[in-house]
């Protein structure tokens, strides 16, 4: 093993570097990449747009939310991912 903390090594002179890490933690399911946000105390379901978004991801693994500034739309996708983690999704990227 090399240690090199104030001392400088020659590049040309190392042939092998190897890196020993220790013993991974299991994974713990579900997988959140990222903080899902609460959802607002005033929060509108808006179920008509949730059965188009609903019909909109059959066979796909994404959809896309646009359109203006505090319609709502983060706290609808919000909703999804709240709603996929209780249905067993593994893993959740907010």
């Amino acid at each position: 093993m090399i240690l090199a903390q104030h001392q400088s090594i020659a590049a040309d002179r190392i042939n092998r570097v190897e890196y020993h890490a220790g013993p991974r933690p299991p994974v713990v399911w579900p997988v959140r990449v990222g903080m899902v946000p609460h959802l607002a105390s005033a929060f509108q379901a808006r179920t008509g747009l949730r059965d188009r978004i609903d019909q909109a991801q059959i066979g796909r693994t994404s959809v896309v939310l646009f359109g203006g500034g505090g319609v709502g739309k983060s706290q609808l996708a919000a909703a999804f991912a709240h709603r996929a983690l209780a249905d067993g999704t593994e893993v959740v990227v907010w």
